[in-house]
């Protein structure tokens, strides 16, 4: 699964094949404390708050398949998608039920990707600071940088820069794939038609008391673009989407684990006239800016390593096989829901010595136990082993492996009971009588016994445990 950050706050399913007859779906939880949802009749969720005020509105969801329209570029083989909203604690459930009929329908061509967009969710703020303007600007419904060719009454140049910054936290520890940035662009001083350049620059956080005076100080180039599009002159770049790549800045916000990434946008020689441009802001009716992510989370580390038959383990956390050959498992998840393999590492606990290679199991569903089984000829009976283990989703290997897990291998049957006794039912002596209950004494040899079986008059065998280790 691949998911998307796109207004910050988005996550697309990929479903890679047709699903088997019987229809798909899946939850999507997402947090909204202090919110209630309503579903719109056009299949929009409305939320509001406890005074009954507008706070967000997200679109119905869609759906599309892998084909491209060439002239376009678009994916034109759409289909709704029905979505069923259940409050919950601090929260709402989203549904999603895609369309079986577009699924099973041959001209489909996968993979497809669904879409419950939530980017109107997010908490995006930007502005822009001109030189000369000392008012707020992060109310405006654009965003300008670049010099539009005018001055001051001190006879300086009115250049502008602006500043987003977005919800990173979905992407935080997340491996990125790429990232695109996507600006509606309604105006540009390119006169000539030509692209222009302008760049996207990581920076610290503006905020409604930034100006120009006191703007914050970009830090590191991390993209340049020349999309230039919305000059009234240039019939063949109407208004549109200019993009650039910002799959670096991306994967520092990642790795940092930051909640907010912060970028500044300028153009690349504030001198040129013609790298000016415009385009929307978050405040805009149509259009905000996006910021498209594809990431992928690696598997966790494995959290329930056991080693058996019987896969019994002693007060002191060590496991008893009675098998040189004894399956060893783990479960593993995957924050994807991918579906995951364990690679199984065995040493003598004595030497410290790998023995034999890695083990690798098949792939499992997340959550489910992985499990090999130690080929013959590796290990030997009375000794002590320990083993730990790391998972792979296909795409990513966790980077870490378990703590280690201790097997002995004992394949000796315990020896019986040394004494049975019973005050109730004593040997060569009058009992309570039929149908009385008597409480009996099983006295277990010295070893490594974990248990009794008994059966009285030939019934169903049952098992106990000792109430202490035998002595």
């Amino acid at each position: 699964m691949l998911g998307r950050v796109e207004g910050a706050a988005t996550r697309v399913v990929e479903i890679k094949q047709r699903p088997a007859a019987g229809g798909y779906s899946y939850t999507l939880p997402l947090k909204a404390k202090g919110l209630r949802a309503k579903q719109l009749a056009d299949g929009s969720v409305l939320f509001s708050d406890g005074k009954n005020r507008k706070r967000a509105v997200m679109p119905a969801p869609v759906m599309w398949d892998a084909a491209v329209d060439e002239r376009s570029g678009e994916h034109l083989n759409r289909a709704r998608v029905a979505m069923n909203v259940v409050q919950t604690k601090g929260g709402v459930d989203l549904v999603i039920t895609p369309d079986a009929k577009f699924l099973a329908d041959p001209a489909t061509r996968y993979p497809v990707t669904v879409d419950p967009s939530a980017s109107s969710l997010s908490n995006v703020f930007d502005t822009y600071v001109q030189q000369g303007e000392t008012v707020d600007l992060s109310t405006d419904t654009e965003l300008d940088f670049g010099n539009p060719g005018a001055t001051n009454a001190d006879g300086t140049p009115r250049t502008a820069q602006s500043f987003i910054s977005w919800n990173s936290s979905p992407i935080a520890d997340a491996l990125v794939s790429s990232a695109k940035l996507s600006l509606w662009n309604f105006h540009s001083g390119n006169t000539d038609c030509t692209a222009r350049s302008w760049e996207v620059w990581s920076s610290p956080a503006a905020s409604t008391s930034s100006r120009w005076t006191n703007r914050p100080t970009m830090t590191a180039k991390k993209a340049t673009s020349t999309e230039t599009r919305g000059n009234p002159s240039c019939t063949t770049a109407p208004d549109g989407w200019i993009n650039a790549d910002v799959t670096t800045l991306a994967l520092e916000w990642a790795s940092a684990k930051a909640t907010r990434g912060h970028m500044g946008l300028r153009a690349t020689l504030e001198s040129v006239i013609a790298q000016w441009k415009r385009v929307n802001s978050a405040n805009a009716a149509s259009n905000p800016p996006k910021l498209v992510v594809n990431y992928n989370y690696r598997p966790r580390t494995g959290t329930d390593q056991q080693a058996g038959p019987p896969f019994f383990k002693d007060s002191g956390g060590t496991w008893f096989v009675n098998t040189t050959t004894p399956t060893l498992q783990d479960t593993f998840v995957d924050p994807n829901n991918d579906k995951v393999d364990g690679t199984f590492q065995i040493f003598d606990n004595a030497t410290g010595t790998q023995v034999g290679d890695v083990l690798v199991s098949p792939f499992v569903a997340s959550g489910q136990p992985a499990a090999v089984k130690v080929p013959s000829g590796q290990l030997t009976n009375g000794e002590t082993y320990k083993f730990r283990t790391s998972p792979y989703d296909g795409q990513h290997y966790n980077t870490g492996w378990s703590a280690y897990a201790y097997f002995t291998v004992d394949t000796g049957a315990p020896s019986a009971p040394s004494a049975v006794t019973s005050t109730d039912y004593p040997t060569n002596a009058w009992v309570k009588g039929v149908g009385r209950n008597g409480d009996f004494t099983v006295t277990l040899p010295s070893g490594d016994q974990n248990g009794i079986e008994w059966s009285l008059d030939g019934a169903v065998w049952e098992r106990s445990r000792p109430a202490a280790p035998p002595r």
